[in-house]
């Protein structure tokens, strides 16, 4: 099964776990939740859009991309997803907080 995420949304599989100066720290410690991104969708839709109106023209563009590891807020709503035995999250891109660079 293939899930592609639609207007702002994002597809981001949990870290359960991140190595900090040579130490494991488990999610449940950390403040934020992290995850990396597997998919994202084509951009919100501008407040302007009319029926006659270009879509790929009328879209915020994504800032996240595929492969990126992020901060998300561990206070929003987001859908939870089963996929191939994986637990994977919908996220507003709107809610990614950060990017972690290596």
């Amino acid at each position: 099964m293939k899930i592609k995420p639609l207007f702002d949304y994002v597809l981001i599989k949990p870290i359960k776990e991140e190595i900090q100066d040579g130490f494991v720290v488990p999610q449940t410690s950390q403040k934020q939740n992290i995850g990396e991104v597997l998919a994202v969708g084509d951009g919100s839709l501008s407040p302007n859009l009319t029926a006659s109106a270009n879509w790929a023209k009328s879209r915020s563009p994504m800032i996240v991309k595929i492969g990126q590891k992020v901060i998300f807020d561990s206070s929003i709503n987001y859908e939870r997803v089963h996929c191939e035995g994986e637990e994977l999250l919908l996220v507003s891109q709107f809610n990614i907080i950060a990017n972690i660079e290596d």
